[in-house]
């Protein structure tokens, strides 16, 4: 996937998984995607994710707190302008809350 997410809106991303979809990726390459590169959106499994590559994306990858696990060590990250995986959680997940939150993470 490359160029694409052009309008850079932060709940979408060049590979997107909605409600009620699944997504099992692996030896992909996402980059030049002006926002998410992966946007996983809230109550979707991210079933399968191995040795992918995100590069010169504004931001990797936008995940909920729940798939964290799912994310390998094999998949690298190059030149993004934020070089994180940003953590999203919204009030179903944080009792109390009528919010989203979200959290970066710092890719090492």
């Amino acid at each position: 996937m490359s160029d694409a997410n052009s309008d850079a809106d932060p709940e979408s991303g060049a590979v997107e998984v909605g409600v009620g979809a699944r997504l099992a990726m692996d030896h992909s390459t996402v980059q030049y995607a002006k926002g998410n590169g992966l946007f996983v959106n809230q109550n979707v499994p991210l079933s399968e994710f191995a040795q992918n590559h995100f590069e010169q994306d504004d931001t990797p990858i936008s995940i909920k707190a729940s798939d964290i696990g799912a994310l390998d060590t094999g998949t690298t990250f190059a030149g993004n302008k934020n070089n994180w995986v940003l953590v999203h959680s919204n009030d179903a997940d944080l009792p109390r809350s009528n919010k989203s939150h979200r959290f970066a993470m710092r890719v090492l």
